[in-house]
């Protein structure tokens, strides 16, 4: 288990030079509870980096891990339904995020296969900046991402159901 520490964060730094972040946190003892963010200026790291859970696994996202992007329209609405329509539920899952303002943290819905979940979210949502894909999984190898668990409150990580 690598330690959320100071090279994570660097790491976070390097990657924000040429693209927005995204950072995953899987809460420890959550029941599957996350919070999502975008981190596209080194306020934004801190002000994630304090909202962090002890003991939760966090993913840093370097490259685009959520193909379906943009300002939502009709046109990215009709591409998170081709999305769904192709996902193998339930084995896949579809996440879709949208901006929430003057904060780093995303507003996530979690999409089965019915397309109508699709059009409540994207008619509640509809203008505001928002991504789609599969739910993606860890990644550790430096280059699409990295990987790291908060250190409970003493300082030790330990490894924790997420």
């Amino acid at each position: 288990m690598r330690r959320l520490d100071e090279v994570f964060w660097a790491a976070v730094g390097d990657a924000m030079r040429t693209s927005d972040v995204l950072i995953l946190e899987r809460w420890a003892r959550g029941a599957g509870q996350t919070s999502w963010f975008l981190l596209r200026s080194p306020e934004d790291a801190r002000i994630v980096r304090e909202a962090l859970r002890p003991g939760s696994a966090v993913t840093a996202y370097f490259q685009p891990s959520l193909p379906v992007s943009g300002a939502l329209d009709d046109t990215l609405e009709q591409a998170v339904v081709a999305l769904v329509r192709s996902v193998d539920y339930p084995r896949e899952g579809v996440v879709a995020l949208v901006e929430r303002d003057d904060s780093p943290e995303l507003d996530p819905e979690f999409i089965d296969a019915a397309e109508d979940d699709v059009h409540a979210w994207a008619q509640e949502n509809r203008g505001r900046r928002a991504w789609a894909g599969l739910y993606p999984g860890r990644v550790d190898d430096g280059i699409a991402g990295l990987t790291a668990i908060v250190p409970d409150a003493d300082g030790i990580v330990r490894g924790h159901p997420h």
